[in-house]
């Protein structure tokens, strides 16, 4: 049996980062996350993908990742253009906004992923949105589905552009990706390879922490249903500001995948602190909430469940474990799920079903 030592460091809790995670009292800020995240590779730096044409001079799509090269995207904040997006999701149309022409584009805001489905999103500031409530103005934030719940290509989605840097285009002609027309084309939107990911110090650290930041997501709901109930008065500034909307498309339900794994062995220690009861302690807690929900948890979430996704599509069913697993072996609990225990009381328990979910009528 052999357990590679890095895995072993998270199992016993020696790791150093694990002093952090595992205590609720010790908050944590998106320089930590991204700390975190560094341990993982997630890039297309360092890649050897494979020409856009082969050795008989036929185009092919490339074999690097889309979410790779959108994590880099996504870190200089690059202005993209999705050319002829259909949706996946009901369509919706909100008072005084107005979509103009067919294309959507801006700079990427966040990257979004489903903690159960299999899907993948991108959040941009769409500047084809034009705002005539008041003042005119152009750009508003949408997501756009990717990959839809079942982890398969978006039929609606048809690629994407953007004007590459100096580094980027260096590296796209170094490996001769690019086909004629400029535009790269995917074959695959998460790498086989990444499967291997899923047993890795990364993932077991990632894990954990957005665990923690979902107890802590629980935790401020709770701080302030608890204030809202003992009568503090809720301020100006923590009160939705949604706009109306004005028509939906029609919907029909559809069951859907849905894939999640919950890591077992390790337990939190401490308490996350207490607010004031009073507009102040309202204030703490609504910003901090917010933070959690729209910054911190997106971006370390949307990095644990390309691991996820790329274990369920290219190893769950074959019961894969990496080279510095070696010993342990997956098996079925008596609910159904899929089960590995690493070492000492770390373990791995995947869950798989379908549910119903809404989607855009025909």
């Amino acid at each position: 049996m052999y357990i590679a030592q890095t895995v072993q460091s998270v199992a016993n809790g020696t790791h150093p980062l694990l002093s952090v995670i595992l205590d609720r009292s010790e908050c944590v800020d998106m320089a930590f996350i991204k700390r975190v995240m560094s341990l993982g590779q997630f890039s297309w730096h360092g890649r050897r993908p494979m020409a856009s044409i082969d050795k008989d001079g036929n185009e092919r799509t490339t074999d690097l990742d889309l979410l790779s090269v959108l994590v880099e995207l996504q870190r200089r904040r690059a202005r993209i253009e999705l050319p002829g997006y259909d949706n996946q999701l009901p369509w919706k149309v909100t008072a005084n906004e107005q979509h103009v022409g067919t294309k959507r584009y801006g700079p990427i805001v966040q990257l979004i992923s489903h903690q159960e489905h299999l899907s993948f999103s991108v959040r941009i500031f769409d500047e084809s949105i034009v705002r005539t409530e008041g003042d005119v103005t152009r750009g508003a934030e949408r997501s756009y589905m990717m990959v839809n719940h079942d982890g398969e290509w978006h039929a609606g989605w048809k690629g994407l552009t953007w004007e590459h840097t100096v580094d980027e285009q260096r590296f796209f002609d170094k490996r001769h990706i690019l086909p004629q027309d400029g535009q790269l084309r995917f074959k695959y939107y998460v790498h086989p390879n990444r499967r291997q990911s899923f047993f890795a110090q990364a993932y077991l650290l990632m894990k954990l922490l957005l665990r923690k930041l979902n107890e802590e997501i629980d935790f401020y709901a709770d701080q302030l249903r608890r204030l809202r109930q003992a009568g503090v008065t809720v301020p100006e500034d923590c009160k939705a500001k949604e706009r109306p909307i004005l028509a939906r498309g029609d919907t029909r339900n559809e069951f859907r995948r849905r894939f999640w794994v919950h890591l077992q062995g390790l337990d939190f220690v401490g308490n996350f602190p207490l607010v004031t009861q009073d507009e102040a302690g309202y204030r703490q807690a609504f910003r901090r909430h917010k933070e959690l929900l729209e910054e911190l948890r997106p971006t370390l979430q949307f990095m644990v469940r390309a691991d996820e996704v790329a274990f369920y599509l290219y190893g769950y069913k074959q019961g894969f474990t990496p080279w510095w697993i070696e010993g342990p072996e997956w098996s079925r609990t008596s609910s159904g799920s899929h089960k590995i225990e690493l070492c000492g009381r770390l373990a791995l328990e995947c869950h798989s079903d379908e549910v119903p979910v809404e989607v855009a009528a025909d």
